[in-house]
């Protein structure tokens, strides 16, 4: 004798259901068995990204503050004439290098592009050395020119002297 059992929809319904939910839960457990080894794609390297980003502002802001300076002391720099020795002007320009090269020491920013203002420092008071140098070297030149035409003079003399004895 075969008995034939007969579900409602609602019965049929909590059955699917039922079913549903057992499949869920055995794919959830087998998933955690088998990836729990595996790093998680979604750990370290947003973190790591967002840090990055952060510090890159942080250079950017502290860029823009040092980026007046950086222009203000080149504009001295241009402007100075080591002819009219002014020692404030010499001193602004030594300061407005100093606080380029010093400009990133202070903060914790371990951004590479830091580096390169030590460089522009650097260039600028090459750049303030040559132009004293530059002066130093015309101021010689002019001497030396000065005292071969004395001496030329001098042995024009001496040889006109010589002259009016023979």
């Amino acid at each position: 004798m075969q008995v034939n059992i007969t579900l409602s929809n609602k019965e049929k319904r909590h059955y699917f259901l039922y079913l549903l939910g057992m499949m869920l839960i055995t794919i959830l457990i087998v998933s955690v068995l088998t990836l729990r080894k595996f790093p998680s794609p979604f750990g370290d390297a947003d973190l790591h990204s967002v840090l990055v980003l952060e510090e890159k502002s942080k250079f950017d802001e502290a860029q823009k503050s040092i980026q007046k300076n950086i222009d203000s002391t080149f504009a001295l720099i241009e402007k100075f004439d080591p002819e009219k020795n002014d020692p404030m002007k010499e001193n602004a320009i030594d300061i407005g290098i100093s606080d380029i090269g010093n400009a990133f020491k202070i903060t914790a920013v371990t951004d590479k592009r830091q580096n390169g203002y030590a460089r522009i420092a650097n260039f600028y008071k090459m750049y303030e050395l040559d132009k004293k140098n530059m002066h130093i070297s015309t101021e010689n030149v002019d001497l030396f020119k000065k005292q071969y035409d004395n001496c030329l003079i001098n042995v024009k003399e001496r040889a006109q002297q010589r002259n009016q004895q023979q």
